[in-house]
């Protein structure tokens, strides 16, 4: 069986402000070498940020992404990592229901 890791990154005004951002984690996580099948863009796009990224750990960096977010992205979207969420009043009060009680 294969691994899957799900690293939460933040919300996004638009859909390639999301799909940028994945694909920066995915080269945090996989490296220039994944040759770009699991990215939106040419991994050429952020040669300047596979620099900064080497300094820090993966921890860091995904921190850093995360503070980088700003809104929701609205509708279906085309790009890898990308998804939709709509909350509605009764998901917000299950989850909030479900933080409480683990936090007691």
């Amino acid at each position: 069986s294969s691994l899957q890791l799900l690293v939460y990154l933040g919300a996004y005004d638009t859909e390639e402000a999301a799909a940028r951002t994945y694909d920066l984690a995915a080269l945090k996580y996989w490296g220039a070498q994944c040759g770009g099948l699991l990215l939106n863009f040419p991994v050429d796009t952020y040669k300047d940020e596979l620099e900064r990224m080497q300094r820090v750990t993966r921890e860091e960096y995904v921190a850093i992404l995360r503070r980088d977010s700003s809104g929701f992205a609205r509708g279906a979207s085309k790009y890898r990592g990308v998804a939709k969420y709509v909350c509605t009043h009764a998901f917000l009060e299950e989850l909030l229901s479900s933080i409480r009680s683990t936090t007691l």
